[in-house]
């Protein structure tokens, strides 16, 4: 049973590398649009359906185990294939689940 539940979103951009965003498009996707006038960022709707999943782990902890899952912004993954770094704009949720088990 899953217990808790932390998101991280993170949206890595700076002003000036904002065409790099350009080549790594689809479906008109733009990370910039999930952050507002005082910077703080928005999660993104649908995330699971639309980002690409890089991966999920399990971290073993006394404190509580937890499962980690990581998604990318459409395009990104693929980006950083190509060029060895994501670009800027690319969207990066990663959740955090707290579980709970009987012995």
């Amino acid at each position: 049973m899953l217990s808790r539940i932390a998101i991280a979103v993170f949206t890595l951009f700076t002003v000036a590398g904002y065409p790099q965003m350009e080549s790594q498009r689809k479906d008109s996707f733009s990370g910039f649009d999930l952050v507002d006038k005082e910077g703080n960022i928005a999660k993104p709707k649908d995330y699971r359906d639309k980002y690409q999943s890089l991966g999920a782990y399990t971290v073993l902890d006394p404190k509580g185990n937890q499962m980690h899952f990581t998604y990318a912004s459409p395009g990104s993954a693929e980006y950083y294939r190509r060029n060895g770094k994501f670009a800027d704009g690319t969207v990066l949720v990663k959740e955090v689940f707290g579980t709970e088990h009987a012995k």
